[in-house]
């Protein structure tokens, strides 16, 4: 089969592309496309990313690379602070470091999802019913429940309650006490 000489161009071109090295960052660049004003330009480096990041001589030596903000999406309720985990060493740090043994405890029951806390500051022994279904819903919204038909169960406990026995993967927990809360995944914009 036989290609005009666009089709065998491009087909180089793109055979070009697909031949790159995946952790190679530097952009494909053809022969003396600049000069015939055809083919590919070199691109800037952010635009063809491929593969995984290369490190920079500053994280190689192990100091601190800049962050990419907390790992927690923050909401608001009547006035209570929910924090929502982004991934399962976030939802690690969510659940041990920033949650005080009285804040309430949430994910969903069966799912792989996130950790939700809900901040209890004044130590109540019991949090709005309201507030408790809207921390659920966002529960049940950041799991694999999210496109759900019906109600999902999401546990509910004490920050106490939840441990993390040796040897366990990032994100996973035990809890010693819970309760069920039955709610329908949904979410409302997060705030800052």
């Amino acid at each position: 089969m036989r290609r005009s000489g666009a089709v065998r161009g491009m087909a180089g071109r793109i055979g070009a592309v697909a031949t790159e090295r995946m952790g190679d960052c530097t952009p494909p660049v053809s022969r003396g496309a600049s000069a015939r004003g055809r083919g590919l330009v070199r691109a800037a480096p952010e635009v063809l990313q491929f593969g995984p990041e290369r490190r920079t001589h500053a994280a190689e030596r192990g100091s601190k690379v800049a962050s990419k903000g907390a790992g927690w999406r923050t909401y608001h309720a009547e006035g209570f602070e929910i924090l929502v985990g982004k991934g399962a060493r976030e939802n690690d740090e969510l659940s041990f470091r920033v949650a005080e043994p009285a804040d309430l405890w949430m994910h969903a029951s069966g799912y792989a999802g996130s950790h939700v806390v809900v901040r209890n500051p004044d130590r109540l022994d019991a949090l709005p019913r309201s507030v408790v279904e809207y921390a659920a819903q966002l529960a049940a919204y950041h799991s694999k429940a999210r496109e759900a038909r019906g109600k999902v169960e999401v546990h509910v406990c004490r920050a106490s309650d939840v441990r993390k026995p040796r040897g366990f993967p990032p994100g996973k927990v035990e809890i010693r006490r819970w309760d069920v809360v039955k709610v329908y995944p949904r979410a409302l914009p997060e705030e800052e």
